[in-house]
């Protein structure tokens, strides 16, 4: 397989950025109470698939910083377009923060839009 006629799309790098993020986010929430508690018995191999997913994860972010740029470069309104970044910052920190704290908001650490 030739790697240079391999093309992806916007909506391609956003279905591997969703994984990416969706098995990072199922190993920081889940699987790391899991570990916690004790629920597996074998630790060590359940712990290296913890840093598996976590690592597959840490391709979303470059992923999604990418697409922001290129939407802010082509899109006609700015404002709107930050606008937008920030109303959805917003609606996912409660998710978020139900995922990672369990309290409906905590200002202490909040979701990756803010950064």
């Amino acid at each position: 397989m030739n790697l240079k006629n391999i093309r992806l799309s916007g909506s391609d790098l956003k279905i591997i950025a969703v994984i990416a993020m969706f098995l990072d986010h199922l190993a920081a929430t889940v699987l790391v109470r899991c570990l916690v508690t004790g629920v597996f018995w074998d630790q060590a191999a359940w712990y290296e698939v913890y840093q598996v997913m976590r690592n597959i994860g840490r391709v979303a972010f470059p992923i999604y910083c990418f697409l922001l740029v290129e939407g802010f470069i082509h899109t006609s309104d700015r404002r709107k377009y930050a606008l937008r970044l920030f109303l959805f910052a917003l609606i996912s920190e409660i998710p978020f923060d139900l995922a990672f704290n369990a309290q409906v908001l905590e200002f202490g650490y909040q979701n990756v839009f803010f950064t």
